[in-house]
């Protein structure tokens, strides 16, 4: 998201949600029974340790996670009394509030037959890199949770969710970028160096290049661009257009060499000559690149900037830096230039560059095989435990039926008038007074619903809807009858 456009209305409503609910992204923990588990292995006291553990030490240990939720936490938070100490739910604890929750909740919390269970955090807006440490310390955590909350035989815990996919996608940028860049300079200077079959021309050739990588290097760091699949490939493009400067040149200055004139007189010529023909052709060559800069996707921008800086110090070095030092390896008689050096010698230059070259060569074909090879990111696996319990089950009721009831015609008492502050019992109460309902009564009602169905649970079976499923309707009935709503009122109402 950070490399779409930051001023469009979708990322500037996706900003403001982020400030609001205080998260931006998931990092999602599976938590599944060993095999021999046939149903509810989750429900242990094992499991529920564990999940409620791993979510303490989180949370403690990681600003950037705003909260967690699962059902081992939601049912330990529910029967925490305060000024104590904290304990895991049991398994019990945990099955009976499964059973009692709704659909919706039960199939996000647990799946495969009771024997997998999810423990979801979420994580506050941060970087990549911020959210790489978080998985690297909750990974930590799941590895080694404490001799009190290990995981049964075979149970395994794994992380995974949006926050996964993305640190994933940095650590492939972050390797590849290296790897490529440096698989680039290995073929070119591979080529180079097999075409010219002179070791020093063709490590002389390769100085501006690896002058703008190095700045490449240099200016992400300093800068703070981010890392994105664009800068991963500026590597590599900054080496093939590069590389055409010095060629150039050099080349310029080998022919002068063949014509007789000495390396002074050669550099002199080349740097006039062709030096004003590829400094044109790499000013078009920037500002093709420098529009980009102006471009409103930081993705973009990012890119150009870093690819039209690195071209710019490739042609400076190219016409600053290995003028001279071509003419002093020159006079040194370090190059093969014309006729001037001895044929033994020349043969014994191409021999070295021939090695130096396929070995080159092989080197980058060995790192192109190994960057495109599938790997496979190992972590940790958690601490076990050799004992299993057996899965919770909820004992038969013992507690006899009421011998008594309330009549059929009870009505429960009206409330107070005010109106209650929720925002389902304040509408409801609002609906009631509209067609007439004494405002106790209205009361009565809204609280009588609420003291019967969490609000949260009433907005997942549709209240909000329009029209309202049945099986709400009837719910506000039933509340609006028990306080003494008439019949003719319910009607309005509808």
């Amino acid at each position: 998201m950070n490399w779409a456009n930051q001023s469009s209305t979708a990322i500037k409503n996706i900003r403001t949600l982020e400030g609001e609910t205080g998260f931006s992204s998931t990092l999602g923990v599976l938590v599944e029974s060993g095999a021999a588990t046939t149903s509810n292995g989750v429900f242990t006291d094992q499991m529920g340790a564990f999940q409620f553990e791993l979510v303490q030490a989180a949370l403690s240990s990681n600003k950037e996670l705003a909260e967690a939720s699962s059902l081992a936490t939601t049912v330990g938070w529910l029967i925490e009394v305060p000024n104590t100490t904290s304990l895991p739910p049991t398994g019990l604890d945990m099955l009976e509030a499964f059973k009692v929750a709704p659909t919706s909740l039960q199939q996000l919390m647990v799946a495969d037959n009771g024997n997998a269970a999810q423990v979801l955090f979420q994580v506050g807006p941060s970087s990549l890199e911020v959210r790489s440490t978080v998985l690297d310390k909750v990974n930590a955590t799941i590895a080694d949770p404490g001799d009190q909350a290990l995981l049964p035989k075979d149970a395994t815990a794994t992380t995974g969710g949006l926050a996964v996919v993305g640190v994933g996608l940095l650590d492939n940028i972050t390797a590849n970028r290296a790897q490529l860049t440096i698989v680039a300079l290995l073929l070119v200077a591979a080529f180079l160096i097999l075409r010219y079959r002179d070791l020093v021309r063709g490590l002389l050739t390769m100085v501006p290049v690896c002058l703008a990588v190095g700045t490449s290097a240099v200016l992400v760091r300093t800068l703070g661009i981010t890392l994105s699949p664009l800068t991963t490939v500026g590597g590599p493009l900054v080496v093939a257009t590069c590389a055409e400067f010095s060629v150039l040149l050099i080349d310029r200055y080998a022919e002068e060499r063949g014509r007789g004139l000495d390396p002074t007189e050669s550099t002199n010529v080349a740097a006039a000559r062709t030096g004003r023909a590829f400094f044109t052709s790499a000013l078009t060559t920037l500002g093709g690149f420098a529009v980009l800069m102006f471009s409103s996707l930081p993705l973009l921008s990012d890119f150009g900037m870093v690819v039209t800086i690195n071209i710019a110090v490739a042609l400076l070095a190219a016409l600053v830096v290995v003028p001279p030092l071509v003419k002093a390896a020159d006079e040194r008689h370090l190059l093969v230039m014309g006729a001037g050096t001895p044929v033994g010698k020349n043969h014994r230059r191409a021999v070295m560059a021939g090695v130096a070259g396929v070995a080159a060569l092989a080197g980058g074909l060995v790192m192109v095989a190994d960057a495109v090879h599938q790997k496979t990111v190992s972590v940790a696996a958690a601490r076990t435990t050799d004992r299993v319990e057996v899965p919770a089950t909820i004992p038969a009721s013992t507690t006899a039926a009421p011998t008594t009831s309330l009549a059929p015609d009870a009505t429960l008492p009206a409330g107070p008038a005010e109106r209650p502050t929720g925002l389902i019992a304040g509408v409801f109460y609002d609906a009631l007074v509209a067609v007439g309902v004494d405002s106790g009564i209205a009361r009565c009602a809204a609280d009588d619903l609420l003291a019967t169905t969490p609000e949260a649970d009433l907005m997942a079976m549709g209240i909000a809807d329009n029209p309202r499923p049945a099986a709400v309707n009837a719910m506000l009935a039933t509340s609006a009858t028990r306080c003494g709503v008439t019949p003719e009122q319910l009607a309005k109402l509808a």
